[in-house]
């Protein structure tokens, strides 16, 4: 009877210290957390010396399988697309890649499709950054499980950072940095129910 009660007592202790839901590396990095579609984000991030927060964020499906969960992280909560695609201040599009058919080069293709659709007629007009984006991410390995940061800066341009490694490619203008977020938050973005997500809505 007595080690019956002992087990309730250490079984009660466990369940109260979990309480919260925390993996051991969240409690460690005294980090916030929010998850979307199952996937951890952190409240906030830190783009160069501009803390960010977590605008809100979704999920790319296709055919109703989930290829990536994203988080839309910027200075201050927006809910307006137009602004956030032409504002020059510090953003960061966050990827947590979470499907095996999601390859680094469909990623690259998918890019390409998707920015002529969000910007029709404009691709010409970018084509050289384009190429270098697509031909960059082709030759990484990104696989499932992956985390990969879009981040933009003003005056410098935008850089990719996969599992927190810069992959030494850098994008430069904020003309290309408006296109790149239209795949998201244009008026014909990659899925409408992730850009209501990412937006908060």
């Amino acid at each position: 009877m007595k080690k019956a009660i002992y087990s309730l007592l250490f079984i009660g202790v466990l369940t109260s210290c979990g309480g919260e839901n925390k993996t051991n590396e969240e409690a460690l990095s005294g980090e916030e957390h929010v998850a979307i579609e199952g996937i951890n984000f952190p409240t906030t991030l830190s783009n160069d010396t501009t803390k960010l927060v977590l605008n809100g964020g979704g999920v790319r499906t296709v055919l109703f399988i989930k290829i990536y969960v994203c988080g839309l992280y910027l200075p201050a909560k927006n809910h307006d697309a137009k602004s956030i695609m032409e504002a020059d201040e510090p953003s960061t599009i966050r990827l947590h890649v979470v499907s095996r058919a999601f390859t680094s080069e469909r990623m690259a293709d998918v890019v390409r499709t998707q920015f002529e659709k969000s910007n029709p007629g404009r691709t010409a007009e970018f084509k050289t950054r384009i190429d270098m984006l697509c031909n960059r991410l082709a030759g990484e390995v990104i696989q499932k499980g992956d985390e990969c940061d879009i981040q933009y800066t003003p005056n410098e341009g935008i850089r990719f950072f996969k599992n927190g490694k810069d992959i030494n490619m850098l994008l430069s203008g904020l003309d290309f940095k408006q296109a790149l977020w239209g795949n998201w938050l244009s008026n014909n973005p990659a899925d409408e129910e992730m850009k209501k997500g990412m937006l908060g809505l």
